[in-house]
């Protein structure tokens, strides 16, 4: 295998890995997106549900109430009613601390591949610069033969 052939080889592979960064960094890119759009709707649930757990309370609460039955039973009952919407609450706000934590980490990835990107871009523009000298030197070479 002489040079030419290594060199070709050599930027091929040059040109497969910048499509490889390329394409992991716009992976990157729709999982932020991605992320940004679950961390949205993850706020949204938490401020419904906030807005809306003093009327499902209260739902919770007639229905025991109409029940009748045990005063016992029904005290523990209230007590598990207002414990529930309590519960539901911190759900919606330990998910939308996940999807903030996930919007981090996307975008970590993304600013991740996007420096690959970078650098794949840098050493593709140094290695066009190299092949432009070395075709000019085998032209100047070329014609000092001629």
């Amino acid at each position: 295998m002489d040079r030419s052939e290594n060199i070709d080889r050599l930027l091929r592979v040059k040109e497969l890995r910048r499509r490889l960064a390329e394409i992991e960094a716009s992976q990157a890119r729709s999982a932020l997106y991605a992320a940004e759009d679950a961390l949205a709707r993850a706020k949204e649930n938490e401020f419904s549900v906030r807005a809306n757990s003093d009327v499902k309370r209260n739902e919770r609460l007639n229905h025991l109430l109409e029940g009748g039955g045990n005063i016992a039973v029904q005290s523990i009952q209230l007590k598990n009613a207002y414990a529930l919407t309590e519960q539901e609450i911190n759900q919606a706000i330990e998910h939308t601390k996940h999807q903030d934590s996930v919007l981090d980490e996307a975008a970590e990835c993304a600013s991740l591949a996007q420096q690959k990107l970078a650098r794949f871009l840098q050493i593709e523009e140094r290695t066009r610069k190299l092949c432009e000298k070395l075709a000019e030197m085998k032209h100047k070479e070329a014609i000092r033969h001629n």
